[in-house]
């Protein structure tokens, strides 16, 4: 299925007390009601982001959402945020995070991955993540798999496709643009990462 005004991109954005900026972009469509971008926006607040903030350092701040219809021009919504991580403890250098796979229901898709960061260090045990940070990340991993249920809609997380796009003279190199959104099959396999290759 193409994309379609059914189909939205989420900016979440994060901030530390050293004041670097994290981010984390989010595809989802909505099953076919009346969505919108401040509707998804909401429930993102509301169901996911307390979710990813339960796994960050407690120095770690979410500080807005940002909200694009794929399609539709009109359809955008940014708000703050504002939720603490909840991990106490010593935060670990920015570029340590915890990893997590999103597996693909169709060979069309590759598999996906979220990274977020920054993680406490009593969270990290050498390189595998300490008991009391495990079932938090099993819950995370849980709601990135189901159902996001808003007022006007209900939404569910997805992973993209890009393709590559011939160039358009006088340009000589195409470019990679979004082409589809493919369902998720499942969330895991968690692991000690790193955020140095990672783009906002």
């Amino acid at each position: 299925m193409a994309i379609t005004n059914l189909d939205y991109q989420v900016t979440t954005s994060y901030r530390g007390s050293d004041l670097i900026n994290m981010y984390n972009v989010w595809y989802f469509r909505a099953v076919g009601g009346t969505p919108t971008a401040a509707d998804l926006a909401a429930i993102v607040q509301s169901a996911l982001l307390p979710k990813v903030m339960d796994i960050l350092s407690s120095t770690m701040t979410a500080i807005g959402i940002a909200v694009i219809n794929l399609v539709d021009t009109g359809d955008f919504h940014s708000q703050s945020s504002g939720l603490p991580g909840t991990r106490a403890g010593e935060p670990l250098a920015s570029f340590v995070a915890a990893g997590v796979k999103v597996f693909r229901s169709d060979r069309a898709f590759r598999n996906g991955a979220k990274r977020f960061g920054r993680l406490s260090e009593i969270d990290v045990v050498g390189n595998v993540f300490a008991a009391g940070l495990t079932a938090n990340l099993a819950t995370l991993a849980t709601a990135m798999e189901g159902t996001f249920v808003g007022v006007l809609d209900t939404y569910k997380l997805m992973i993209p496709k890009r393709v590559l796009q011939a160039p358009v003279p006088p340009a000589t190199k195409g470019k990679y643009v979004l082409s589809d959104l493919g369902t998720i099959a499942s969330v895991g396999g968690w692991t000690v990462t790193s955020q140095t290759s990672r783009k906002p």
